[in-house]
């Protein structure tokens, strides 16, 4: 027959019994006539759908069923849980895409605990609220943990606020004298929950907002680095910005420098375009950017900045004005509302404030209370 009737007949390639021609491995050389029976089943919710393993024919595994996976679960401590804000904190997380699966409240004050975590599962679109009678019950298996306190409670805001407005300072928990006071009685408190959390959940972030925000946070990453803190100061000045130029916040860019309660818009940016020119020439936009007058637009308007509404404490002459004005400190507001016995809500005495005036090169500056001083001198 000659040369080639030495050959043997070609076998016919074998396939795998997914339909797969083994002799060029990854290559599906036919498609199944019929649909398979379970394209037409119901389908499963995604965290009970199997993983499947993709074929390795070189070594002729085959699709494998894995196990089950679900989709992860959140927990988040809240420490400080017992604070009036504590519902409107839960209804946002539970209303977003969250997954989250527990909320658990920790507050030295287990009475008014169990009122405002009753309050937060009502205000809970899902999920459960745990108010937990300790604080490693409250930390246990937690992914994040937020802190909220208030050392001392409201009695030494007061106190603080007012001992600063005696020296003619205005009282504020967060900058002057009685800012100061809170630093001081609440960072070491707060770098020992820092050691807490990171001894009972370690993986957890931890997530502050307790005042000051800059120096505790700062202070609780000597014991851990998953800390971080947040102020909504910049990021509200931003939005009124924003909304008293007509533009949206998410496009807008802005040139912010300095702290959160110290800090300035430098800029603001549309499209790459400078926008802060259209408020200095429209001072009712102006000032309609805060919530009171507390600072003048033409003063601004020479400036050719934005600050925060902390930047009013710390102008000297503001302060003196306003603390003579008021004669009561921003902690008694909130202070006459507790349900805390008559006899601790007694207003405290301020002694009257009288201050110099400035000379006549800076009246422009000091002729109202609601003036941004431009310099310190």
């Amino acid at each position: 027959m000659g040369r080639g009737g030495n050959r043997r007949p070609r076998r016919r390639a074998a396939r795998s019994p997914c339909g797969h021609d083994r002799r060029r491995r990854r290559v599906q050389r036919r498609l199944p006539l019929r649909p398979a029976a379970r394209a037409h089943a119901p389908r499963l919710p995604a965290d009970r759908q199997l993983c499947r393993r993709a074929i390795d024919a070189r070594r002729r595994r085959r699709r494998v069923a894995a196990a089950p996976t679900r989709a992860a679960v959140v927990k988040i401590a809240v420490v400080g849980g017992g604070g009036v804000r504590t519902p409107l904190l839960v209804a946002g997380l539970t209303a977003s895409d969250l997954p989250i699966d527990e909320i658990a409240l920790y507050d030295i004050d287990q009475p008014r605990l169990r009122v405002i975590g009753a309050v937060a599962a009502k205000m809970a679109a899902r999920g459960r609220v745990a108010p937990c009678a300790s604080l490693d019950a409250c930390l246990s298996g937690a992914d994040f943990v937020f802190t909220s306190i208030r050392v001392g409670g409201i009695e030494r805001r007061v106190r603080d606020e007012a001992a600063a407005q005696r020296h003619g300072i205005a009282g504020q928990e967060t900058v002057g004298p009685a800012g100061f006071a809170m630093a001081a009685r609440t960072i070491p408190e707060m770098v020992r929950y820092a050691r807490q959390i990171a001894r009972a959940a370690p993986r957890a972030w931890i997530v502050n907002f307790t005042n000051p925000v800059g120096m505790v946070t700062e202070a609780m990453r000597s014991e851990t680095d998953r800390a971080i803190g947040i102020c909504d100061t910049p990021t509200e000045l931003f939005e009124r910005t924003a909304h008293a130029l007509g533009l949206r916040p998410d496009r807008c860019y802005f040139d912010y420098f300095g702290l959160n309660h110290l800090g300035w818009v430098r800029e603001v940016y549309a499209d790459g375009a400078p926008q802060l020119d259209r408020l200095w020439r429209a001072p009712e936009r102006l000032r309609a950017i805060y919530k009171a007058p507390l600072f003048d637009a033409d003063a601004l308007g020479e400036l050719k900045l934005l600050p925060t509404e902390y930047v009013y404490y710390y102008d000297r002459r503001t302060t003196n004005i306003c603390a003579r004005a008021t004669r009561a400190t921003c902690g008694w507001r909130p202070s006459r509302r507790s349900r805390r016995p008559r006899r601790s809500r007694r207003r405290p005495r301020i002694s009257r404030v009288t201050t110099r005036s400035r000379s006549p090169s800076s009246a422009r500056f000091t002729s109202t209370p609601m003036r941004f001083c431009r310099s310190a001198s």
